[in-house]
């Protein structure tokens, strides 16, 4: 896609952006409940999942990941462990980043990156006695998002209705780990999405999504505390905003 086309696709989803940015739209949509018991990863083109993690928690310590599982498990009913990676949406970026940071693979293949992303998820499922399923991202092949969920409920489950982006179920993870998910989201959206096009009047929305109005305090004080983990570029383009549903 020739530059002028992305940014006319950026341009034609402004409107949105803005609304989201002035709490004009509903999540009813998003939170509606998901119908098949999976966990995705927080990419921007995953249609619909009950709960998401980058590379569905390929990037947590085994250990970490079963128990996140199996709280998912008690609580949501989890069924299925998630993954993707194909030619058309360029492999899983948080399997592209756990073999070069664990395995330390400098330059890693796609073939590798699909791999690997179906290797973790089939360890997670057998780990907890679910099943791994293969995800087909609903997007081109670069990213599409304008904004970063951060779901303190547990119950978004798609971005019907929203400006597309990727979503960070924070109920269920870590803290940190959750606020560097929301630095890695906001970096790819900037390295392999819209890039430069991203600026003040347009910027990344980054939303605390609470239950009430003191978790939403709280979510946002998180997000807060991401912008140390982001450049001073990224810093520059993200906005956060609030919202109790």
């Amino acid at each position: 896609m020739s530059h002028s086309q992305l940014a006319a696709e950026f341009a034609a989803g402004n409107e949105q952006v803005t609304a989201l940015l002035y709490g004009r739209l509903s999540f009813k949509q998003a939170m509606k409940p998901a119908k098949v018991k999976i966990l995705g990863c927080m990419d921007d083109g995953t249609d619909e999942a009950l709960s998401r993690a980058a590379g569905s928690l390929i990037l947590l310590p085994l250990d970490d990941a079963v128990r996140i599982v199996e709280e998912m498990k008690r609580e949501l009913g989890l069924e299925l462990i998630g993954y993707h990676g194909s030619e058309d949406d360029g492999g899983c970026g948080a399997a592209a980043k756990y073999l070069h940071d664990i395995r330390h693979i400098e330059s890693p293949t796609l073939e590798q990156i699909i791999e690997i992303a179906k290797w973790s998820s089939e360890r997670l499922a057998k780990k907890t006695g679910l099943k791994a399923m293969e995800m087909v991202l609903d997007r081109s092949h670069h990213h599409v998002a304008r904004a970063v969920y951060y779901d303190g409920t547990g119950k978004m489950t798609s971005t019907k209705g929203l400006p597309r982006g990727f979503v960070v179920s924070r109920r269920f993870l870590p803290r940190h780990y959750a606020q560097v998910e929301v630095a890695t989201a906001v970096s790819i959206a900037m390295a392999h999405g819209y890039g430069d096009l991203f600026c003040d009047p347009h910027p990344i929305a980054l939303v605390a999504i609470g239950k009430d109005g003191n978790q939403t305090a709280e979510l946002r004080e998180e997000l807060e505390h991401s912008l140390t983990l982001m450049t001073e570029q990224e810093r520059a383009i993200v906005r956060i905003v609030s919202v109790a549903a």
